[in-house]
C-alpha cells in the first residue's frame, strides 16, 4: 500500500451531498490496498473532529499528503455538519498551517474560493489548492453524474500524486466533454452543464507540484 495517507471528509447530510458521498465511497474501495484514505463523514464533523484527525495522523507519523473536504460553503467558508464554520479565511495563520502545511487541500464547496481564502491556505502552506468559487449544483441525473465523474478524477489526480498539470488536464477534458454532449442533451441537462461550465471555467487550481 502507498504511505501517501488522505483525509477525505464528507460532511454535509443532505441528500444531494449524501450520494456523492456514496459516489466517493465507490472510488475509494476501488482504491483499497492501494493507497490509505481515512474518511471523516456524518453529522457529527466540525473543527474539533478535524483537528483531531490531522493530530492523531500526525503523531502516528504518518501525516496526511492531502485533505479533501465536501461540504456546504459560502464566501471564505466552508462549513461544518452543523452551518457553522470548519474553516475559514478568517482562521489564525497557526490554525490554518497546522490543519494544511506542505498538503494538497481539494475543497469541494460552492463559492468557499471566493474571497481570499485561497491565498491563506498557500500562505499557510499548503502545497495544492483546488476549489470553486461559482456552485456546483444539477437539477438533473446526468447533471450530478457528470459532477460526480469530475469529482473523480480530481480525487484520483490527488491520491495518485499526479500533480498540478493532471488538475489542470482534468478541467480542460471535462470543459471538451460539456461542449461535446451539450447538443444532445435536454434542456434540463443542458442548464447543468452551462452551470458546469461556467463553475469551471471560475475554478481554483493554485499551488506547486507534489514532491
Amino acid at each position: 500500500m502507498a504511505d501517501h495517507p488522505i483525509l477525505s471528509v464528507d460532511v454535509s447530510g443532505d441528500e444531494s451531498s449524501t450520494w456523492f458521498a456514496m459516489v466517493r465511497a465507490d472510488l475509494y474501495g476501488e482504491l483499497a490496498g492501494q493507497h490509505r484514505i481515512d474518511r471523516l463523514g456524518g453529522g457529527v464533523v466540525d473543527r474539533a473532529h478535524l483537528m483531531s484527525a490531522v493530530r492523531s495522523a500526525a503523531a502516528r507519523r504518518k501525516p496526511y499528503e492531502a485533505i479533501v473536504i465536501s461540504s456546504h460553503g459560502s464566501p471564505g467558508i466552508v462549513h461544518d455538519a452543523h452551518d457553522g464554520v470548519l474553516l475559514s479565511e478568517d482562521d489564525s495563520l497557526a490554525d490554518l498551517t497546522a490543519l494544511f502545511k506542505d498538503r494538497v487541500v481539494y475543497l469541494c464547496c460552492c463559492r468557499s474560493m471566493l474571497g481570499a481564502l485561497p491565498d491563506r491556505l498557500l500562505e499557510a502552506g499548503a502545497c495544492a489548492v483546488i476549489g470553486f468559487e461559482g456552485e456546483p449544483s444539477w437539477d438533473s441525473d446526468p447533471g450530478r453524474r457528470i459532477w460526480a465523474d469530475f469529482d473523480r478524477e480530481i480525487l484520483l489526480s490527488i491520491v495518485e500524486r499526479r500533480g498540478m498539470s493532471a488538475l489542470l488536464e482534468a478541467r480542460s477534458s471535462f470543459l471538451a466533454r460539456i461542449e461535446a454532449t451539450f447538443p444532445a442533451a435536454d434542456e434540463t441537462f443542458q442548464a447543468d452543464l452551462a452551470n458546469m461550465q461556467a463553475v469551471l471555467q471560475t475554478m481554483v487550481i493554485r499551488g506547486r507540484e507534489q514532491t
